[in-house]
C-alpha cells in the first residue's frame, strides 16, 4: 500500500483481511512499530528477498531454466474454435517482451494501467514481463475495470501507454 493512512484503512477491518500474511508500504519515510511482525517498510521488504536471493533454492531454479521448456500456459478464448491451453517457453516471452518493448521504445518513464486478466498473454507481456524488463511501472485496475471502472483508473492513474484490446475499444 502507498502510505500509513492506507495502512490504517486494513487495520480497522481485521476481520476482513484474515488471510493476509503481511503489509508492505511503498512510502519511503514510513517505519512500522517495533512491535509489528506483519508490518514492513519498502526498503525492509526489499532487504529480505536480498537474503533469499543468494539462497540456493534460486540458484537451482535459475540453472534449470532452459529455452523450450515451458514458462506458462495461456487459454485461448475459443473465439474461432474450442478453447486450447497454449504452451509458451521462456525463451518465446524472453524474446516478444524485449522486442516489444524495444519496438515500442518503452522506458523506465513508462506507465501502463493493467485492467485484463493476467490469464492474458498481451496482459503477461505488457504489465508483468515488461515491468522487470523495462523497468516500468504498473497501477493495477479494480477487477471491474471492464464493467465501466476503467475509465476512472485511467483518469486517476494517466498512463503513458495504454494496452488496448479490441473489445474495449468497441465500448
Amino acid at each position: 500500500m502507498e502510505s500509513e493512512e492506507q495502512l490504517k484503512k486494513f487495520q480497522q477491518v481485521p476481520d476482513q483481511c484474515r488471510t493476509v500474511k503481511f503489509y508492505v508500504v511503498w512510502d519511503t519515510a514510513y517505519r512500522p512499530p517495533m512491535a509489528a511482525a506483519n508490518i514492513y517498510a519498502w526498503a525492509d521488504f526489499i532487504a529480505l528477498g536480498k537474503d533469499e536471493a543468494a539462497g540456493p533454492e534460486l540458484a537451482k531454479r535459475i540453472s534449470a531454466l532452459r529455452p523450450g521448456k515451458c514458462c506458462t500456459l495461456i487459454y485461448t478464448s475459443g473465439t474461432t474454435g474450442m478453447p486450447k491451453g497454449v504452451m509458451l517457453t521462456h525463451d518465446n516471452l524472453m524474446w516478444t517482451t524485449r522486442v516489444g518493448v524495444k519496438f515500442l521504445q518503452l522506458t523506465e518513464n513508462d506507465h501502463f494501467v493493467s485492467y485484463l486478466p493476467l490469464s492474458h498473454i498481451a496482459a503477461q507481456i505488457f504489465e508483468l514481463h515488461a515491468v522487470y524488463t523495462g523497468g516500468l511501472a504498473v497501477t493495477f485496475a479494480q477487477p471491474d475495470a471492464l464493467r465501466g471502472g476503467l475509465k476512472a483508473v485511467l483518469q486517476e492513474a494517466r498512463p503513458t501507454m495504454f494496452l488496448g484490446v479490441p473489445r474495449v475499444y468497441e465500448k
